[in-house]
């Protein structure tokens, strides 16, 4: 079996399965050097979803993907052509302020960043009138965590007045169907 190197702290890995079926790499001795969270199973289960739907709309795609000098690492990595969109899942509280650094160090590479985040993740929210491409997921029938835990997917991603799946959501994205409206 060919090793295989982690990009969060360049130690060993291996790929192993999780409680809900996906298909992740983890440390084979994590390093305490290594600064990386251990994500959750519905935080891969999203990644894998999205990553997905980044190569069904005819794009390559890669997860984990780190930026120059380790400015920054995508969840799922969108590519086609000179082409690259970061796609974040964010599940865990986090504030506006901090996401909206984190958009602007892949900016500052040429990378447009696009955020998912989970219910109560951005604390504050986004403000009503923003440029950063920030969704919010939705389930129809129960609690999200509770859904996630069981393996069931989003149900639905808002995109300005529309919802759709998250699947849909992305190929719509890079196939370029919504454009930014001017603020107001």
């Amino acid at each position: 079996k060919p090793a295989i190197e982690l990009g969060c702290c360049r130690s060993r890995g291996f790929m192993r399965v999780s409680k809900l079926g996906t298909q992740h790499f983890v440390h084979a001795r994590r390093p305490e050097s290594c600064t990386s969270a251990p994500e959750s199973a519905e935080h891969l289960l999203l990644k894998s979803i999205i990553l997905r739907a980044v190569r069904e709309a005819g794009w390559s795609g890669d997860v984990e993907v780190c930026g120059p000098n380790g400015a920054w690492r995508a969840d799922v990595m969108g590519t086609k052509l000179n082409l690259q969109v970061a796609f974040e899942v964010q599940l865990s509280t986090i504030p506006f302020a901090e996401l909206a650094a984190r958009q602007q160090a892949y900016a500052d590479d040429q990378v447009r960043g696009c955020w998912f985040y989970g219910y109560g993740a951005l604390n504050p929210p986004p403000p009503p009138k923003t440029d950063i491409p920030a969704f919010p997921l939705s389930f129809s029938s129960e609690n999200p965590f509770a859904a996630l835990k069981r393996g069931i997917p989003p149900d639905q991603v808002r995109i300005g007045s529309r919802q759709m799946s998250l699947p849909a959501a992305v190929s719509a994205l890079l196939n370029r169907q919504f454009r930014r409206c001017a603020k107001q």
